[in-house]
């Protein structure tokens, strides 16, 4: 069997892949909508809110890794800064667009904000795991 490098392009759409599957499967058990909500709307809702959230926080993280390694530092922390402030701008703009200025900046943010730090904390060292058995594999191939 021969394998190629992956390339940026396919882990994007494998990123993307995931997040849909996952999203998939919590819209399906209707983890992000009220009771009763019909399958079709729940499954799209829950597609759209997680490609949306997750290209922002891919957005934010480019961003944030490309800043560490300009100031010389592991890309890490540029992650590990982008994932609680995209995360905090997710949760702002789900709940302002759900009820307006009061539940953006209402008790409402500090219950939602941490769920979509711990979703954006999850997502990422589960691309984190992939990435690193890929490249591992990769290397191994290699020598």
């Amino acid at each position: 069997m021969v394998r190629t490098a992956v390339s940026g392009k396919e882990r994007v759409l494998a990123e993307l892949g995931i997040v849909v599957a996952i999203a998939c499967v919590g819209g399906g058990f209707g983890l992000f909508t009220e009771p009763g909500t019909p399958l079709s709307t729940r499954l799209m809702s829950a597609i759209v809110v997680a490609v949306v959230a997750w290209a922002g926080v891919r957005a934010f993280a480019v961003i944030g890794a490309t800043s560490a390694r300009l100031i010389g530092v592991s890309a890490i922390w540029g992650y590990a800064l982008a994932i609680p402030l995209a995360s905090a701008g997710i949760a702002w703009s789900v709940l302002w667009l759900a009820g307006g200025t009061e539940a953006a900046l209402g008790r409402e943010f500090a219950s939602v904000w941490p769920k979509a730090l711990l979703a954006g904390v999850g997502f990422f060292a589960l691309f984190f795991v992939i990435y690193a058995r890929s490249d591992r594999a990769e290397a191994a191939l290699a020598d």
